[in-house]
């Protein structure tokens, strides 16, 4: 067999390097020869094919339903440049689109036991109670997503080629919906720093002051998180120069504050309307 693995054959098969794009017509070998990335030949075929590729754990069939979702918010959260070097051109909506429902419900149910707990004196949930977290919370995400898809899709295409709203829809979801699960963690935070403050000797308005300073520096920590994980996204996919990515990745903080803002105030209309 011959030893020279990257001798490209006469008609280019269309087979391309998930991670750099290099041609991988002729080439048998498990890393690409041009940038070292492992090769996943069924993805490469699949996306040379014009198939549904596996954008995260969570696309992949029999993966499990919780590893699939713990894989996929750690792959968001801590690793976003894999993400984006292995997103393909077309994925499949209708999982993305669950991805960011059950992240929004686990964000919600964190939120309504923290208020649970915080109201714990009167041991009253009205619906109200329970409509507003999910409503604001699906609402807001769903806004996120969708403006920040929207305006990536404005300044920039996405490299390797793919629908522009499409592929940036898909990122959205998986790294948006984390989130929401990181809502979960910020109530849990709650519970265990704000709830003790109630019952602590501190005069009033110093614990107020030092409730609203924690709840504040985790929330901007959560904002300045998504923006960086959105950021290299747009860094390692946006097919521009290095200026045009850097228009389009700073007003992203800014669209995420519009979206709490329009999903707070779906919940609270939602909330009043069932109250």
């Amino acid at each position: 067999m011959d030893e020279n693995p990257t001798v490209p054959s006469a008609e280019d098969q269309g087979l391309r390097c998930l991670t750099c794009g290099y041609n991988l017509t002729g080439i048998d070998s498990p890393r690409c020869p041009e940038c070292g990335a492992v090769l996943d030949w069924s993805a490469v075929r699949d996306a040379a094919a014009g198939r549904l590729g596996p954008a995260t754990p969570w696309d992949r069939p029999g993966g499990g339903w919780v590893r699939g979702f713990l894989a996929t918010a750690a792959l968001a959260a801590f690793t976003p440049w894999k993400l984006a070097d292995r997103f393909p051109a077309r994925h499949d909506a209708r999982r993305a689109w669950s991805y960011t429902f059950w992240c929004a419900l686990l964000g919600a149910a964190g939120m309504l036991v923290t208020q649970t707990v915080c109201d714990s004196a009167t041991l009253e949930v009205t619906v109200s109670d329970v409509l507003f977290p999910m409503a604001a919370l699906l609402g807001g995400m769903t806004a996120c997503e969708s403006l920040t898809a929207g305006w990536l899709t404005l300044m920039l295409g996405p490299t390797r080629g793919g629908r522009r709203y499409h592929f940036w829809r898909g990122i959205t979801h998986y790294t948006g919906a984390w989130a929401a699960v990181s809502c979960v963690l910020m109530s849990l935070y709650w519970m265990v720093i704000f709830v003790p403050l109630f019952s602590t000797p501190l005069p009033p308005t110093s614990a107020d002051r030092l409730r609203h300073g924690l709840f504040w520096t985790a929330f901007a920590l959560n904002v300045v998180w998504w923006w960086v994980v959105l950021g290299v996204c747009v860094w390692r996919r946006g097919r521009a120069g290095a200026g045009l990515k850097l228009m389009a990745a700073l007003p992203l903080p800014l669209l995420y504050v519009i979206s709490l803002f329009v999903g707070h105030v779906l919940g609270m209309i939602l909330g009043e309307s069932m109250s």
